[in-house]
């Protein structure tokens, strides 16, 4: 029998939200990704894409109505999935004190698993082409690079070099304000930390204030950029779901500066089934929801492009 009504559902929806709060995801931490509203079906981020004024060269210039073009809006598609969970449980569990406590097992591995989809969007929508328009116009597909996106090849290894270079691709893009680029987030997986730890000047006191080589971390990249490791594969370990995106042998790695992603969650349904019938003293929990990311602007984010251990 199934046993579901709105205040079921808001009763979830406060309790995940509140412990979203406590138990971010890696990107959310990283303070390069902004909520939206995930209210309603939104299927577009509102943006207005950068322009230049007009100089006014002469006195009482009549308006030029071919720089009105200028101001127009850049609407932009979110990346979307819907994923649902089945709990199969033992009757004896209250699920209603359980969804309504947000230190409770079912709730933190909740939001624990919706964080991780979260992450996953977010480095898929950083490079992802996205698709561009104006509300009353036809959608355009445009890709990472032409979005001012940059690829930093790094398959020989990760290097001081490459890491300066880094610096400059914002510097010049001229739409990254250097207190925005000085607090970019990387997001790597152990095996590049590995490559961080074998640069002195990441690890040695002379260099940089952030040493953590005695907590086998490496915190910051020259005093600025902040780490962030994820899940990923080696030589030892294969994982089946990684964060960030790893094809024939490489591994997207990312640098994002602020304000270069944003994210929505919505919790679209949840149902409680007392009672089971194939199943002996069991009862089952469902839920479903809806995840999704967006990149606002291709020159806050670069790909750091590094080579899978084998």
């Amino acid at each position: 029998m199934l046993s579901t009504s709105p205040a079921l559902l808001e009763v979830f929806k406060s309790t995940y939200f509140k412990t979203a709060q406590q138990k971010q995801s890696k990107f959310q931490k990283s303070g390069v990704l902004e909520y939206d509203n995930a209210n309603g079906a939104i299927h577009n981020l509102a943006r207005i894409k950068p322009f230049e004024v007009t100089a006014i060269n002469s006195k009482n210039a009549a308006s030029d109505s071919n720089t009105k073009t200028a101001w127009t809006t850049d609407n932009r598609q979110w990346y979307t999935t819907v994923y649902y969970a089945e709990l199969l449980m033992d009757k004896e569990i209250d699920v209603d004190k359980a969804i309504a406590d947000p230190t409770s097992s079912l709730m933190m591995n909740a939001v624990a698993a919706g964080n991780r989809q979260i992450d996953r969007a977010c480095a898929v929508a950083a490079t992802a082409s996205i698709s561009s328009g104006a509300p009353e116009q036809t959608k355009t597909t445009v890709a990472f690079a032409a979005d001012g996106g940059k690829t930093i090849d790094a398959t020989g290894g990760i290097t001081e070099a490459l890491l300066r270079k880094i610096a400059q691709n914002f510097q010049n893009s001229g739409l990254v304000d250097d207190d925005e680029w000085q607090n970019a987030a990387i997001f790597i997986t152990g095996s590049e930390e590995k490559q961080l730890f074998a640069l002195d000047k990441l690890i040695n006191r002379l260099y940089t204030s952030y040493t953590e080589a005695n907590k086998a971390r490496v915190q910051k990249v020259f005093d600025t950029y902040s780490v962030y490791v994820v899940p990923g594969s080696d030589a030892d370990t294969t994982v089946t779901n990684p964060i960030l995106t790893e094809s024939t042998g490489t591994r997207t790695c990312l640098v994002v500066a602020p304000g270069a992603l944003e994210a929505k969650i919505d919790i679209k349904s949840v149902e409680h089934f007392p009672t089971m019938e194939t199943y002996l003293n069991s009862q089952m929990f469902r839920f479903k929801i809806e995840v999704g990311a967006c990149r606002t602007e291709g020159a806050r984010v670069q790909i750091l492009s590094t080579t899978i251990e084998s």
